[in-house]
């Protein structure tokens, strides 16, 4: 929609891949030795890194103690994976992305939507190879190793809900994609013990690393073509580490600004008005904030609502001017 009424937007690169479950007691001793199930300690967590021959990086990304690997898909006839872990992190699996990083303009066309149709085709692709009914595709670490499509899981039971489909992950994912994984790892065995398991399970597919666009903003928080729009969050392409809380930050009192200009003081006719807000420029009544939205610009003017009872008229209670 925003796309379509001409809000500048610009491709950024993503990362695509699957998710990976171990038992928790093998990711335990690999990173804690000998102490490994103290209570003190919990359940171990990771990060891994590599750097691919094909120029790829390859990493470890939202991993999971203790936690369970859960759909996320949007979108009919499209299967997606993401993890999540309780507070407890007691569940039998530890389970983490392990993704592929893509570019604009090398992977899909250096254009606004195409990380999207990108993201699509291969949902639907893990959709088909994971039977056709939400099940989702699935592949032991040691087959996926030798180049074999698995017909059977082993001791590592996955999580995924409502469940999965032994299968070829090469069929669902971009084949510099496959590559990577395969060079990197063995490489992550070396730095975690027991990681490239025979019976790990490799479940699929991984592709909302982050937004596959961006909604460019000025420096004062708004859409550089389109003013009054502030882009934010993750879908804006604005997410991860201090990202969020700056925009709050340095954002939000230039938008209350804006906000509190179409605002004024209630001169109620029948008295009823007392302060409310934190701002002179607000109070309430009996029916509500009075708020002008003819002073917002054009893009706010939609989304305040008025704040009267849908029984009174506009303004009624106010007397006119102000």
């Amino acid at each position: 929609m925003l796309h379509d009424e001409g809000v500048s937007m610009q491709a950024k690169p993503f990362s695509i891949g699957v998710r990976i479950e171990h038992p928790q007691s093998v990711i335990d001793t690999a990173q804690f030795g000998s102490a490994a199930g103290s209570s003190l300690l919990g359940a171990a967590e990771y990060r891994l890194v590599h750097h691919a021959a094909n120029g790829r990086g390859v990493y470890s990304f939202c991993m999971c103690p203790g936690g369970t690997v859960v759909a996320a898909t949007s979108e009919e006839g499209q299967v997606v994976t993401n993890g999540m872990s309780q507070y407890s992190r007691a569940e039998r699996n530890a389970n983490s992305g392990i993704v592929v990083e893509l570019r604009p303009g090398q992977d899909y066309p250096d254009e606004p939507l195409a990380g999207v149709a990108f993201q699509r085709h291969w949902e639907k692709q893990a959709f088909v190879a994971g039977g056709g009914d939400y099940r989702a595709p699935a592949q032991r670490v040691g087959d996926f190793l030798a180049g074999r499509a698995s017909v059977s899981l082993g001791e590592v039971v996955p999580s995924y809900r409502p469940g999965v489909t032994p299968t070829d992950l090469s069929t669902c994912l971009p084949d510099f994609v496959v590559e990577a994984l395969r060079e990197a790892l063995p490489h992550f065995d070396r730095k975690l013990k027991g990681y490239t398991m025979e019976d790990a399970v490799m479940t699929g597919v991984e592709t909302r690393t982050s937004s596959p666009l961006r909604i460019p903003r000025g420096e004062a928080g708004q859409s550089v073509n389109t003013p009054g729009l502030y882009p934010a969050g993750e879908g804006a392409g604005y997410a991860g580490g201090f990202s969020p809380r700056r925009w709050m930050v340095s954002v939000w009192p230039k938008l209350w600004r804006v906000i509190s200009r179409a605002c004024r003081p209630p001169l109620c006719n029948i008295g009823c008005c007392k302060p409310a807000l934190p701002h002179p420029g607000i109070r309430r009544c009996g029916w509500g904030v009075s708020v002008r939205p003819e002073r917002l610009p054009p893009v706010h003017r939609n989304v305040v609502a008025h704040p009267h009872a849908p029984s009174a008229p506009p303004r009624q209670c106010f007397q006119a001017g102000g």
